[in-house]
């Protein structure tokens, strides 16, 4: 019984390799094609979706206890508060 003995032509790693290469660019053309199409075509669709997914109201119970200095000095009363802003553009 003799073994088989493969022979590679010299050429097709090479070959293989292209076509992987190939498969690649080809999807990040694809990628980038359908990012942009997103971004230019369909920018105001996605600026409201982003503006309404921005806004979010949340109830919560606001009731603050009194603040004290170190000296023990009051600086502020418990007072209930209604509503609170979050504004993103001030956070860092």
């Amino acid at each position: 019984m003799s073994k088989k003995e493969r022979r590679f032509d010299s050429h097709s790693i090479p070959r293989r390799l292209n076509m992987l290469f190939a498969l690649v660019i080809i999807l990040f053309v694809t990628l980038i094609a359908r990012l942009a199409y997103m971004q230019v075509l369909h920018q105001g669709f996605y600026m409201k979706k982003l503006a309404t997914a921005s806004k979010t109201k949340i109830t919560l119970s606001s009731v603050r206890g009194q603040i004290y200095d170190a000296s023990g000095k009051l600086l502020w009363l418990k007072m209930k508060q209604s509503k609170l802003y979050l504004l993103h553009v001030a956070i860092k």
